[in-house]
């Protein structure tokens, strides 16, 4: 019979260092970043794939929504909020 050697448990030794306390963060040290976020709406997943949507070659290529939509987040969130 093969014998295996003891295992350990090596997520209790991370755990330490994925938590912060973050009564000791000093915040005002942390950079500021100004983040647009992409809101892709409710397109399913074959629509995205169809003649109908003109970003399908990109999307059957394995591209994601922002390969076509790159910097035009704020007009196209304007747009789905608009046209709800």
């Amino acid at each position: 019979m093969r014998k295996i050697g003891p295992i350990i448990d090596l997520t209790a030794l991370a755990e330490p260092a994925l938590a912060a306390d973050l009564a000791t963060i000093d915040w005002s040290k942390v950079p500021v970043a100004n983040v647009t976020l992409f809101y892709t709406g409710q397109s399913s997943y074959e629509w995205l794939r169809t003649s109908d949507h003109r970003g399908s070659n990109s999307v059957l290529d394995g591209g994601s929504c922002t390969t076509c939509h790159r910097g035009r987040q704020k007009a196209l969130g304007c747009k789905i909020l608009r046209n709800g």
